[in-house]
C-alpha cells in the first residue's frame, strides 16, 4: 500500500499561560467608553467581568497581555456563563502590544441569550477573521494581547464569567494512506519532485482519511508537458457521498482551484491528456482559515507563481494608488504602483507586460512593471502637479512608461492609457507588447469595503476584431491595430505558456464559471538603440450596451484621422485644462517654495476628481460620499484657490437635503441622507456658506441660500437649549451647560456619543459666520438683523460654555491639555489644531492649556520620528497643526512639521497622502482612501497660511516664510482673500534691506499685518506707498495695499 506523507494532526496544549489565563483579576485591564463601567473580579474558577453601560451605547473591554506563539491552525477551548442584557460579544487576538502597530482577529457573536453554567465553546482558527491592522489579513503567528469585550447591543448591565481556557495545535502533517488508486505508477514525493502519473481516461488517484477534514482549496502542480486537458476532482463525505467539485477542461501546468470551505473524508483526482501520461508534482489543500474567500486564496496562490503573475497587493505588500481625472469629468479612474488602470468604480484593471522575442537578453520572458524594475517605480505628475500620473521602470535594455489622462473621446469621457516602450540599449530590441486585463481592481484586499478591494468579476469576455466587449457592458479600444488578442479562463492562466498561446488561433469569446477572466492584447515592436513606440488604449467609463458600444467605436475611429499623432493631442489638451484650473494664481521663489507650490496644485486638482458631478467626496473609491464635515474643510481651500463656483455649486447640490427644521445630515450618498446624528455639520453649513458669500460667490446665490441659512442657525439655537435648562445649571451635568447634545461626529466616537467640544466649535465659528452674512447679505431685512444679533449673542453663550466646560474638565481628569470630550477628557490634538489653527476659535480655549496642548503634540510627534518603524500609525490630518503653530507665532516648529508631512506624501511624487500612514510604508494595512482630499484640503489651508493668514479681519503675512527664502525672494500674485485679490513680493536687495511690495485693491478692516522674519515695528523702514495703521502685537500693520516698505535689518 503507498504511503503519502501530507499531513499529520496532533494536539498540544500551549502550556499553563494558556490554561490559567482567567486565573487572576489582577492579570487584565479594565476599559469602559465614556460613561461604561467595568468591574473585574476573581470567582472560583476564573474571571469575572460586570458590566453597566449607563445607556444603550458602548463598550467595555478586559485586556490581557500574553506572550503566545499561535500555530497556523488551532483549537480555542474554554467555559463560560452570563447573565443580564443581551450584547455582542467580541474575543479578540491582537498581535502587538502597542494599538497603534497592532493587528487584530476576531471572533464575534451575535447579541444572543448568554449560556448556563458549564458551558463550554469551542472555537478553531477559521472562527478568527482578521479585522484591521498593519497585517492586512493572514492569521495571526503571535498573540501579544487578549481582549473580551462586550458591545452593547441593549445596553444595561450583566456580568459574564470565563473559565479554564486552553489552546490547542491542529496545524502539524498527518498520515494518509491511498485505500484506492489506479495508476501506471509513481509514489507523491514533494522532496523529490517525483508524482503520480496517469495514462489514461480512467486512472485516478483518491485519498481518504481515517476522519472528516475541513478544506477550502486546492493547489495541483503537473510536470512540464504532462498537465492534463481535462480535469476532475470528486470529494466523498464520511458517509461516502461524492460530489463533483471540478469537472472541467484545462490547459495548464497550475491548477488552483477554490470550492469554498467543506467537509470530506476522500478525495478523488482524474485527469487526462491525449496522446501521452500526466504527472503529479504537488498536491496541497488549502483549509478554510487560509482560504475564507476568492480574495484570501489569491494570497496563496501568489507565493507560488513569479513575481507579476498577480498584483503585488496579493504578496501582503502595499500598493499605493492615485486618480486620473479631468477638471470637468464626472468621474475617477485610478492607477498604481504597479501600472495597472481601473475605469470604473469598481472595475477589472488594465495593466502591461513586455515579452522578448529573444529570451536570451537576462530579462524574464515575460516581465510586468513589478518584476522588470529592480527597485521601486518612477513615480511622476504632468508637470510636478496635475492628475495625469505616469509610472515608469527601466531595466536595461528597456524601459517602460505608463501614463493615463481623462479626455472626451467618441462623445464619452475615457481613459486615454498610454504605453511606452524604449530601448535604452546599445542592440536592436524586438519584442511583443502586452496589454492585459485583469479581473482585480486597483485597490486592495485590505480596501474591502461594499463592493471594493481585491477581486472585480470578469466572467465574459468578447473580442470582434475592433474592440474588447467585458461582462458585455464595458469596452476597451485599441488605438492601433492589435496583433492578437488572447482571451483567458482561470483554469487556463499561466504566464508561462503566453509565448506559445499568442502564436495559436485566438478564440473570439470566453466565459468563465469563477469570473477570472483574462485578457491580453499583443503588438509586435522592434526598437533601433534609442527608439521608443507607444500603444493606447481608450476606456470608457461608463457602462454601455453592445449595441451602444459599436456607436462609440465608430465615432472614435472617425476622430482618429491619424493614430500616430491623435492621443499626443489628447494628452495636451487634458494637460492644457488643468493649468487653466489656477488662472493667474501664483507663487514663485525658491526650490522648497515650488514644491509647496506643486504640492497646494496637486491637492486642489484632487479635491476636483474626487468629486462625483457637484458632489465634494474625500475620496473616489472607499469614501465616495459627500460629508459636510470634510466639505467644509475642501470648500475653504477652494475658496482660497479661487474656485468658488466648485463650492457654489456643491452648496446648491446638497441644500435640498436639509430637513425643514433646519437640521443639516452629516452625509449625504446615492442612498440619500445618513441619518446619523453628528451635530458639527449645521455649524460647518453657516461656515462654508457665509465662507463662499466672503468670496464673491455672488447675491444670487447669497439670496437662495437666505432660507436656508435662517432654519440652521434657528435649528441650532434649539439644539443648545436643551442643553440649558434647570437640570444642567447644577450637579454633575453643570460641565455640559450651553453645549450642544452629544453626537457621533468624531470616529472615535461611534461607539458612545459624548458632548463633544468639535461639534461645539464649529458651531460657534458657524453662528459667527452668520452674523456677519445676515447683516451683510440681507442689509435691508429687519428679519435678517435681528436673526444676526440672535446669532451674535449665541456665540457668545456658546463660547463661555466651552470655555467653562474644559476648565471643569481638566480640573477633574487632572489634564493640562485641552480636552476632545466631556466624557473621555481625551487627547486629540488633530481635532483642537482645527478649532486653533482654521477656525481661530482662542476665545472659546482655557489659554494655557493652548501652548500646553501642543507642546505635548510636538513632544510626541519627535519621539515617533526617533522610533522609526516602531512608531505606530498616525494620519496626515497632523498637518492642520502647522496652521495652528503659526497662530501662536511658532514659525520654526510649523516648517519642521510641514518638512516631515511633505517628506512623508505616499507616493512622494503623487503628491498625497492616505488617511493612516503606517511606520513602514509597505505593511499592507488599511488606509482610508486615496489620494483623501480632505487631507489634501488640510494642506492646502496650512501652506496657504504660511503666506496669508486670516485672522478674522485682518491678514496676516509672512508668518511660515523662513528668513532664508528671502534670498531668492518669495512672491505670490492672484491670491483671492475675502477682502480681494492680492499681490505680493518680498526680496532681500543687495545691501541686505528687505523690499516688501503688495499690489491689489485689498483693505481688510483690521488691517495687514506684517510678520515676515526679521522685522518688527522696531526695525528701522522707509514706507515707500501706502499708509499704517496702529501696530498689533509688536507687528507693523498697513491700512491696505497696494502698499510699498524697504526695512533695514
Amino acid at each position: 500500500m503507498l504511503q503519502f506523507p501530507i499531513f499529520r494532526r496532533r494536539s498540544q496544549a500551549l502550556g499553563n499561560t494558556a490554561m490559567n489565563v482567567f486565573a487572576s483579576r489582577n492579570d487584565w485591564q479594565a476599559i469602559g467608553s465614556g460613561q461604561v463601567r467595568l468591574d473585574l473580579h476573581d470567582r472560583p474558577a476564573g474571571l469575572g467581568l460586570a458590566w453597566n453601560f449607563a445607556g444603550p451605547t458602548g463598550f467595555a473591554v478586559a485586556r490581557r497581555l500574553v506572550n503566545w506563539q499561535v500555530p497556523p491552525r488551532f483549537r480555542m477551548r474554554f467555559r463560560w456563563h452570563g447573565e443580564g442584557n443581551l450584547n455582542r460579544l467580541e474575543i479578540k487576538l491582537i498581535d502587538h502590544a502597542n494599538n497603534a502597530m497592532a493587528s487584530v482577529w476576531w471572533y464575534q457573536r451575535d447579541a444572543l441569550p448568554w449560556p448556563e453554567p458549564g458551558t463550554e465553546s469551542v472555537l478553531e482558527s477559521g472562527d478568527f477573521a482578521f479585522a484591521w491592522g498593519a497585517a492586512g489579513g493572514g492569521l495571526p503567528a503571535r498573540v501579544a494581547a487578549l481582549e473580551i469585550a462586550i458591545v452593547a447591543g441593549e445596553g444595561g448591565s450583566g456580568e459574564l464569567i470565563l473559565e479554564s481556557l486552553s489552546i490547542e495545535d491542529l496545524a502539524v502533517v498527518q498520515t494518509c494512506r491511498f485505500t484506492e488508486f489506479r495508476s501506471g505508477d509513481g509514489v507523491y514525493d514533494r522532496a523529490s519532485a517525483i508524482g503520480w502519473s496517469a495514462h489514461s481516461a480512467e486512472d485516478w488517484l483518491q485519498l481518504n482519511w481515517s476522519e472528516p477534514i475541513s478544506f477550502a482549496a486546492l493547489r495541483l502542480e503537473w510536470a512540464e508537458n504532462a498537465w492534463p486537458t481535462h480535469c476532475s476532482v470528486t470529494g466523498f463525505s464520511a458517509t461516502g457521498a461524492p460530489e463533483v467539485l471540478l469537472d472541467a477542461s484545462t490547459d495548464t501546468r497550475r491548477h488552483f482551484l477554490y470550492f469554498g470551505a467543506r467537509r470530506i473524508q476522500g478525495l478523488r483526482l482524474q485527469g487526462f491528456r491525449e496522446g501521452t501520461a500526466i504527472k503529479l508534482l504537488a498536491l496541497e489543500w488549502i483549509p478554510p482559515e487560509r482560504a475564507r474567500s476568492w480574495t484570501d486564496f489569491l494570497h496563496e496562490v501568489a507565493a507560488h507563481l513569479p513575481q507579476g503573475s498577480l498584483p503585488s497587493y496579493f504578496s501582503r505588500r502595499q500598493c499605493y494608488w492615485t486618480v486620473i481625472g479631468a477638471p470637468t469629468c464626472p468621474f475617477q479612474a485610478l492607477i498604481n504602483e504597479d501600472g495597472g488602470i481601473e475605469v470604473q468604480r469598481p472595475g477589472f484593471s488594465v495593466d502591461m507586460q513586455w515579452l522578448h522575442d529573444d529570451s536570451s537578453l537576462g530579462i524574464d520572458v515575460t516581465s510586468t512593471l513589478q518584476s522588470i524594475g529592480k527597485m521601486d517605480a518612477e513615480l511622476s505628475l504632468a508637470d510636478r502637479r496635475w492628475p495625469i500620473p505616469s509610472v515608469s521602470v527601466s531595466s536595461a535594455p528597456l524601459q517602460i512608461v505608463v501614463t493615463g489622462a481623462a479626455t472626451f473621446v467618441g462623445g464619452r469621457w475615457c481613459v486615454l492609457a498610454e504605453y511606452r516602450v524604449q530601448n535604452t540599449g546599445e542592440k536592436r530590441l524586438s519584442g511583443k507588447l502586452l496589454a492585459r486585463l485583469r479581473p482585480f481592481q486597483v485597490t486592495p484586499p485590505w480596501q474591502a469595503w461594499r463592493e471594493f478591494g481585491g477581486v472585480f468579476p470578469v466572467n465574459d469576455l468578447c473580442w470582434n476584431e475592433r474592440f474588447l466587449q467585458v461582462n458585455e457592458r464595458f469596452a476597451v479600444g485599441p488605438i492601433e491595430p492589435v496583433d492578437a488578442c488572447l482571451l483567458i479562463p482561470w483554469l487556463n492562466f499561466d504566464d508561462a505558456l503566453l509565448r506559445d498561446r499568442l502564436r495559436m488561433p485566438c478564440m473570439k469569446r470566453i466565459t468563465d464559471p469563477v469570473s477570472l477572466a483574462q485578457a491580453v492584447m499583443a503588438w509586435p515592436i522592434s526598437l533601433a538603440s534609442g527608439e521608443s513606440n507607444s500603444v493606447h488604449l481608450l476606456l470608457p467609463f461608463e457602462r454601455m450596451e453592445p449595441e451602444e458600444q459599436k456607436q462609440w467605436w465608430a465615432k472614435c475611429q472617425h476622430e482618429i484621422s491619424f493614430p500616430s499623432a491623435f492621443p499626443a493631442k489628447l494628452l495636451d489638451a487634458a494637460i492644457r485644462d488643468w493649468k487653466a484650473l489656477v488662472g493667474g494664481f501664483a507663487l514663485a521663489g525658491n526650490d522648497e517654495i515650488k514644491r509647496r507650490f506643486d504640492v497646494i496644485c496637486t491637492a486642489t486638482a484632487h479635491i476636483l476628481v474626487n468629486r462625483s458631478g457637484p458632489a465634494l467626496q474625500p475620496g473616489p473609491r472607499r469614501y465616495a460620499r459627500s460629508w459636510i464635515r470634510d466639505a467644509a474643510t475642501m470648500g475653504a481651500a477652494l475658496l482660497r484657490m479661487g474656485r468658488v463656483q466648485e463650492v457654489v455649486e456643491f452648496l446648491e447640490w446638497y441644500h435640498p437635503f436639509l430637513r425643514e427644521d433646519g437640521y443639516v445630515p452629516c452625509c449625504v450618498d446615492r442612498d440619500g441622507a445618513d441619518p446619523l446624528v453628528e451635530h458639527d455639520s449645521h455649524g460647518q453649513w453657516l461656515f462654508l456658506v457665509a465662507e463662499a458669500c466672503r468670496y464673491g460667490a455672488g447675491s444670487v446665490f447669497s439670496n437662495r441660500m437666505l432660507p436656508s441659512m435662517r432654519r440652521v442657525a434657528r435649528y441650532l439655537f434649539q439644539l443648545r437649549s436643551q442643553r440649558c435648562t434647570s437640570a444642567y445649571q447644577n450637579g454633575e451635568n453643570v460641565v455640559r451647560y450651553g453645549l450642544l447634545p452629544e453626537s457621533v461626529s468624531h470616529e472615535g466616537y461611534l461607539a458612545q456619543p459624548v458632548h463633544a467640544y468639535w461639534d461645539d466649535v464649529w458651531a460657534w465659528r458657524g453662528l459667527l459666520h452668520a452674523v456677519d452674512y445676515f447683516t451683510s447679505e440681507a442689509p435691508n431685512s429687519s428679519e435678517a438683523h435681528t436673526l444676526a444679533e440672535r446669532c451674535r449673542q449665541e456665540s457668545e453663550a456658546l463660547e463661555q460654555a466651552i470655555r467653562n466646560s474644559m476648565t471643569m474638565v481638566m480640573s477633574s481628569a487632572k489634564i493640562e491639555f485641552l480636552p476632545g470630550s466631556v466624557e473621555w477628557a481625551d487627547y486629540d490634538p488633530a481635532s483642537t489644531a482645527c478649532a486653533v489653527g482654521q477656525l481661530n476659535a482662542f476665545a472659546c480655549l482655557p489659554e494655557s492649556a493652548i501652548p500646553a496642548t501642543f507642546r505635548q503634540f510636538l513632544d510626541g510627534w519627535r519621539e515617533r520620528k526617533l522610533q522609526g518603524r516602531e512608531s505606530g500609525k498616525y494620519s496626515a490630518y497632523d498637518i492642520r497643526v502647522v496652521a495652528a503653530l503659526l497662530r501662536l507665532g511658532w514659525r520654526d516648529e510649523a516648517n519642521e512639521l510641514l518638512n516631515f508631512l511633505l517628506a512623508d506624501m505616499r507616493p512622494q511624487n503623487w503628491q498625497q497622502w492616505p488617511e493612516i500612514s503606517w511606520p513602514n510604508p509597505r505593511s499592507p494595512g488599511h488606509l482610508g482612501d486615496l489620494p483623501h482630499s480632505w487631507i489634501g484640503a488640510e494642506a492646502v489651508l496650512a501652506i496657504l497660511s504660511l503666506f496669508v493668514l486670516e485672522d478674522e479681519r485682518a491678514l496676516v503675512l509672512g508668518q511660515g516664510i523662513k528668513l532664508d527664502w528671502l534670498e531668492e525672494g518669495v512672491s505670490g500674485t492672484g491670491w483671492p482673500t475675502p477682502f480681494g485679490t492680492l499681490d505680493f513680493a518680498y526680496q532681500k536687495v543687495s545691501n541686505g534691506c528687505i523690499r516688501v511690495t503688495l499690489a491689489g485693491s485689498v483693505v481688510p478692516p483690521d488691517g495687514i499685518v506684517l510678520a515676515l522674519p526679521g522685522i518688527s515695528e522696531k526695525t528701522h523702514y522707509q514706507l515707500l506707498s501706502g499708509n499704517l495703521r496702529p501696530s498689533t502685537g509688536g507687528r507693523l500693520c498697513l491700512q491696505s495695499s497696494p502698499a510699498e516698505l524697504l526695512f533695514t535689518c
